[in-house]
């Protein structure tokens, strides 16, 4: 994906290898981004690590909360 999205005052451009993961972190599903007053941000995902932890040039300062996201498949009951 290239160029310019978004539009007025909220526009983006894309940056695909912006993220530096190390190869034993994968990312599941990004469920959400934050965004704290120091820039770093915060990826919450369905992989291992369901938080992760970025500096806005992309290094992973942390990652976190490992074991405790279960990956549902079809036909599992739902979290209680």
């Amino acid at each position: 994906m290239t160029g310019i999205l978004g539009s007025g005052e909220y526009r983006y451009e894309p940056a695909p290898d912006w993220a530096k993961l190390p190869p034993e972190l994968v990312l599941g599903d990004v469920a959400g981004i934050a965004v704290d007053a120091r820039d770093r941000i915060y990826l919450f995902n369905r992989g291992d690590a369901p938080v992760v932890v970025q500096s806005e040039n992309g290094e992973v300062l942390t990652a976190g909360g490992h074991g405790l996201s279960k990956k549902l498949k079809p036909g599992d009951p739902a979290p209680t």
